[in-house]
């Protein structure tokens, strides 16, 4: 690496860019030996149903949301508790 390409950034910023982005291609291609079928892929989340959040009440303040959390965003304690 020059001297030059370190100031190629400041300098042309887009060519700086170019260059990167081909590095980075070339760093996660797969190797010539590796066949592309035989990578896994890894697939987005089901679509399906979704977790029910419970509503939570706060036994201090009584602020009531719906979230996994048990610390009241008000009284900063774990205090929520499930609401009835």
């Amino acid at each position: 690496m020059s001297l030059l390409h370190s100031f190629l950034r400041f300098i042309d910023p887009i060519e700086y860019r170019r260059q990167a982005e081909d590095k980075r291609r070339k760093r996660e291609a797969l190797p010539p030996e590796v066949d592309g079928d035989d990578v896994d892929v890894e697939e987005p989340p089901p679509s399906g149903p979704r977790r029910l959040v419970p509503l939570l009440r706060c036994r201090v303040c009584r602020y009531e949301a719906q979230t996994e959390h048990r610390f009241c965003p008000r009284c900063l304690a774990e205090t929520m508790e499930r609401a009835r």
